[in-house]
């Protein structure tokens, strides 16, 4: 059997066949995490909301204890 001599190809199908998969494969994830972003910001949003609804209780609270001490001092003056 003789031996071909075989030019090196720096770009051969194979290499092709990997680079193309792998870009696929990016592309694949991108829309994957956009089409989770809206689930993921809402999520974010109602956590904050309910921190929000926390703080604002405890301003509240602060308010009326204020209120209430403003009204001992008044008292006893």
């Amino acid at each position: 059997m003789a031996l071909k001599n075989r030019s090196v190809e720096v770009f051969s199908l194979s290499f092709l066949d990997v680079i193309s998969c792998g870009f696929g494969a990016m592309i694949l994830l991108l829309v994957l995490v956009l089409a989770l972003e809206p689930l993921v910001l809402e999520k974010i949003a109602n956590e904050q909301q309910g921190d929000i609804d926390e703080q604002k209780a405890a301003i509240e609270t602060t308010v009326a204890e204020i209120q209430s001490l403003q009204q001992e001092v008044d008292t006893r003056n």
